[in-house]
């Protein structure tokens, strides 16, 4: 009996001791302890302290470097920021989240030196005059993230000011935090974090009964949502075949969170299009038109901007059932996005004006045959020109800001339009006659005229052209 008692002690005094060196995550309005930032570059001072930075506004970055372009352009601006316009009154640390370096990741020795390197050699890297904390073992755990870029704002008493995402690292932000105590922006959540992607957004009845799993009554369930405070844009669909993944409780699933109306609508009805293709039959195309030229590229002050957002962005939820299929629910999504926005989207056939590629089987100047090392050299450095496929050269075409769509009249192959390469200065990309000069070599032209084709159209309900 009493070595039963001795080993329950025993236990209660383990986890105990655990629950004691436990961290607890650090929220808005919380005092900071003095965090000691040992495995540091960038910097001749070691080690650097919290309160090396008293009276200084202190921005935390946590991303990754080379293989998060989003995170390291912001980790650019924010240093221009700090070394101009914001001199002596900001600091920031660039923390390498420990989730950029995988669920193991490399040994403190190795992170150090991919650091090291990166600093040295990369082009981007040189230019980062920030202190980058590469060790981070503890930071992580006070301010819990998944997503990044993840942003803690500190003030100059230690105060957690904000925490965001990216989209506050602008002039007029860092000038509120700077003279304000207390801000009153959108905490950043993680999706994985902050919602529970298995169970359902709203409760359905008082005895939030489960209704993924299999004995649930539950067959059918759909809920249009406004703006989702401090959540990042997210996108997902569960269903079976053709590569896409089944819900792991049987049913399908289209989740979308804070996603612009257009972007809901392109997602479902032609994903890989390019949004050339897309018509707004709209009084006020702000609202919907956020396609800056590439797709993922968004126009200034749409989505990246907080108030823009919250006024313009919306969500949806359907779980469905299992013998319904891919067209069928996409159908039934694409109707209820309509029913709670007032709007007709959908696919439909237009003529409309395009610029048509075409080749004439003779041409007088072969096309080039690159190897790897030099292909697509138009996207290198400086972009003055080089080489580039016909297929990308069209890509290209179709995703310029403002761009007709771009229509294929060439007959090559799906191999020789990856295979052929011409050679184009970047400055023809902006003006159809300069680009024909260029092509013309090549027995290559583009002409402008009007062709039939399926287009997304966006209409809104009572819509009259007159009122444009």
């Amino acid at each position: 009996m009493k070595r039963t008692i001795f080993i329950v002690v025993g236990i209660v005094s383990c986890l105990t001791l655990k629950a004691q060196n436990r961290i607890k995550p650090l929220q808005v309005g919380d005092k900071c302890p003095d965090f000691l930032f040992q495995h540091i570059s960038n910097t001749n001072k070691l080690p650097v302290r919290l309160s090396d930075f008293k009276g200084k506004l202190v921005i935390l970055d946590f991303g990754g470097l080379g293989g998060c372009p989003p995170c390291i352009k912001g980790a650019l601006e924010l240093d221009s920021l700090m070394r101009n316009e914001f001199k002596d009154k900001i600091a920031s640390i660039y923390c390498m989240s420990k989730h950029a370096w995988g669920d193991e990741g490399p040994s403190l020795a190795e992170r150090k030196r991919q650091i090291v390197f990166y600093l040295h050699n990369d082009k981007r890297g040189k230019q980062l005059h920030q202190i980058v904390d590469w060790g981070d073992t503890t930071l992580s755990d006070y301010f819990p993230h998944r997503l990044y870029p993840h942003m803690v704002w500190i003030g100059k008493d230690g105060t957690v000011l904000a925490i965001t995402s990216q989209d506050y690292l602008k002039p007029e932000y860092i000038r509120e935090a700077l003279t304000k105590k207390s801000l009153q922006w959108e905490t950043k959540y993680d999706v994985k974090s902050g919602l529970d992607l298995n169970e359902p957004f709203v409760v359905y009845n008082q005895m939030n009964t489960p209704y993924l799993n299999g004995d649930s009554s539950v067959r059918y369930y759909s809920t249009f949502l406004n703006y989702l405070p401090g959540l990042n844009r997210y996108s997902l669909s569960y269903f079976n075949g053709n590569g896409v993944r089944y819900n792991v409780q049987g049913k399908k699933r289209i989740v979308m969170i804070n996603q612009p109306i257009a972007k809901m609508y392109y997602d479902l009805l032609c994903p890989g299009n390019d949004v050339s293709k897309i018509i707004y039959e709209v009084r006020d195309q702000l609202r919907y038109d956020v396609f800056n030229g590439m797709l993922g590229k968004y126009k200034p002050n749409t989505i990246e901007s907080p108030d823009w957002r919250r006024k313009n962005t919306y969500g949806y939820d359907g779980i469905f059932p299992s013998s319904l299929s891919k067209d069928d629910i996409i159908k039934r999504v694409v109707d209820e996005i309509n029913y709670s926005l007032g709007l007709n989207g959908r696919m439909e056939q237009r003529n409309v004006k395009v610029w048509a590629v075409t080749s004439s089987l003779k041409y007088s100047k072969q096309f080039e045959v690159m190897s790897s090392n030099i292909a697509d050299s138009i996207y290198r450095e400086g972009r003055t020109g080089g080489y580039i496929t016909i297929g990308n050269l069209l890509w290209e075409l179709a995703h310029r800001e403002g761009s007709l769509p771009i229509v294929d009249e060439t007959h090559f192959t799906e191999e020789s339009l990856k295979s052929k390469y011409v050679k184009i200065s970047a400055a023809a990309l902006k003006s159809r006659e300069m680009l024909n000069d260029e092509l013309m070599p090549y027995g290559l032209s583009i002409t402008e005229g009007k062709r039939q084709l399926e287009m997304l159209v966006i209409t809104e309900n009572g819509y009259n052209q007159d009122e444009k």
